[in-house]
């Protein structure tokens, strides 16, 4: 008797295991569905390894994407998963990256590895310029808590920059640099921008609190050698004309950390 009602468990147990296994990935995209402003389009394959081949957001739409849950990981209270996106459209964005969350809402994203056209990133912030170029981001590491600061190891390059105002200006290159400060400093986040064989001269930073506010200063000028069209441009720009005939752009507010969280 106790041996049947052993292998009757043991047959329930299998049983769940491969519904578990086996759970289509509907599961998934439906609950993030249910809770978010995100929607995913032709979903296959299963709960731990699956794909979507668009994923529509309020502002923009990404797509293909795939992932690949870790089981594992959740023995040590955490849903990690890694993840590639595949921009079959041009412009687009592409990468992989590997994210977590615990049950108390912290999310790790490391190695995350982006390439995207600068056109696509235009389009999506809604500027009303024409760009040219990659924009290759990489977050070595990104830790986001409710209430707190995000912690942050990451840097953008835009390779190639060009723009079209109203010609083709090539802007050669720049580096954004974001990395999380000692605790023991006040200006707990810093970002610093710089050029790179630029026909423009930049030297700005970004500085965000522990009260989230944060400053940021941005001072543009051309090199004796840029083409006349972009010296036409900079005094344009929003900001401050300086006597040597550069343009300081200075900004400052509160920081929204949009933090998970109920």
């Amino acid at each position: 008797m106790i041996g049947t009602i052993r292998l009757l468990l043991l047959g329930v147990a299998a049983f769940l295991l491969i519904l578990v296994f086996t759970a289509p990935a509907t599961l998934l995209t439906k609950q993030i569905e249910q809770y978010t402003e995100i929607r995913f389009e032709s979903v296959k394959g299963s709960l731990w390894r699956g794909s979507a081949e668009r994923v529509i957001m309020p502002q923009t739409s990404i797509g293909p994407l795939y992932w690949n849950i870790k089981p594992s990981r959740l023995l040590f209270g955490r849903l990690s998963a890694d993840i590639e996106l595949k921009s079959t459209e041009k412009p687009g964005i592409q990468g992989t990256a590997s994210i977590a969350t615990t049950l108390l809402g912290k999310v790790f994203v490391h190695n995350a590895k982006f390439l995207a056209d600068a056109e696509w990133v235009v389009i999506q912030l809604t500027l009303p310029i024409a760009a040219g170029g990659n924009m290759d981001l990489n977050i070595n590491e990104l830790i986001i808590e409710r209430n707190r600061l995000p912690r942050i190891d990451a840097e953008l390059n835009w390779q190639q920059a060009m723009i079209t105002y109203p010609e083709v200006i090539d802007l050669g290159a720049f580096q954004l640099t974001v990395v999380h400060q000692p605790s023991d400093n006040p200006e707990r986040v810093l970002g610093v921008l710089k050029d790179i064989n630029s026909p423009l001269t930049i030297d700005g930073d970004a500085r965000l609190t522990a009260d989230q506010k944060y400053t940021a200063e941005l001072k543009v000028n051309t090199r004796p050698d840029a083409p006349q069209s972009l010296q036409n441009v900079l005094p344009l720009l929003p900001g401050i004309k300086n006597p040597d005939g550069s343009v300081t752009i200075r900004r400052s507010g509160i920081f929204s950390l949009g933090a998970p969280g109920p």
